[in-house]
Parts: structure tokens; sequence; C-alpha cells
């Protein structure tokens, strides 16, 4: 992997842990609008591994869907929690007031976890490359850089357990994707 793209995702990874701290001080809008970025850096970066150099957002969001969704590597799952962060975002970072609820922001950090750890996973790294990258968010660091108490082992596990579910999602998203396909082309064959 080349430095501007482990860059992209280092930076990814960091939008990320900030999403996750302004969930936790209750500020939505902003939460989204990282998880949103978050998203955005590591899309940038995994066409940069498939060779395409794009930078506006709505490019990035097309050429991710184009290459990786319509390629048959994510799920149409993914470019729906894309479009939708994007969407979000856009609302969140340019109305007059306060409109994300927590649980749309709780949501979407969510899904923004899931949709980065999938790009992970795609992306071939050296070994001294997944050495070196940052923690995923967890709710213990979030709550201890925002100063408030961490989570209880409960509450902890039931993000853990959230954040798998939906890491686990797309992956199961992608594999129903393509049952229904292969039923479609037997049933039409």
């Amino acid at each position: 992997m080349d430095d501007k793209t482990r860059q992209l995702l280092e930076k990814s990874q960091q939008y990320l842990r900030s999403a996750a701290v302004l969930l936790e001080i209750g500020d939505y809008d902003s939460c989204v609008s990282r998880a949103y970025f978050a998203m955005f850096y590591a899309a940038q970066g995994a066409l940069l591994t498939a060779g395409r150099s794009v930078k506006s957002r709505r490019s990035v969001r097309s050429a991710f869907v184009e290459r990786f969704v319509d390629g048959g590597r994510f799920p149409q799952h993914a470019a729906d929690v894309l479009h939708r962060a994007y969407d979000l975002q856009e609302t969140a970072d340019y109305a007059q007031q306060f409109v994300v609820a927590e649980g749309d922001a709780e949501q979407l950090l969510g899904e923004a976890e899931a949709f980065i750890g999938s790009i992970d996973m795609l992306l071939p790294r050296r070994r001294s490359d997944r050495t070196q990258r940052a923690p995923a968010p967890s709710s213990q660091a979030a709550a201890e850089q925002s100063g408030s108490d961490p989570p209880t082992a409960e509450q902890a596990s039931a993000s853990e357990d959230a954040s798998a579910e939906s890491a686990s999602s797309i992956s199961s998203e992608k594999a129903s994707s393509e049952e229904e396909n292969r039923e479609q082309s037997a049933s039409s064959g």
C-alpha cells in the first residue's frame, strides 16, 4: 500500500474516533459529519488501490459504487449507507438548527464502522501496515477522551455486539444478493 492510501486510511480511522467522541458528548450533527468523512476517506483509499484517483465527494461516491458495488465486491447496502451518510452530513452541516437525533447518529456511526472495516479487509496490506494501524474507536476510548465515565462491561459488550452485527450485515447482504442473482439466473435460464 502506498503512502497516500495509508494516509487516507489513517485519516479515516481518526475521523471515526472523533465521531465516537462526538456521539458520547451529544454532538450528533458533528458525529454524522465526521462519520461520513471517515467513510469518504476510506472509499477514496480503496479507489486508489484500484488505480482510480478521484477527489470530489460526488466522484468518490459514484466511482466507489461503480468499482466496488456494481463490480460485485460490496453489496448494494454499502452504496445505500454511503449515500445516506452523505445526505445526513449535508443536512447536519448546513442546517441552522440541530437536526440529527441520537439514534440516527448511533446508527450511522455503527454503519460507518462496518463500512470502513469491510474496506480494511478488502485492501491488501503488508504485515507492517497491520501493526501500525490505528485501533478502531470504542466506547471505552471515547469515554476516556471525552472525560466521561467509561461504559460498564454490559454497555461495552452491547456496543461491540452492535458493531459486529453491523459489520456482518454488509457481508450477509452481499451473500443474500449473490444468492438472489443465482436464483434469478436459474429461473430465467
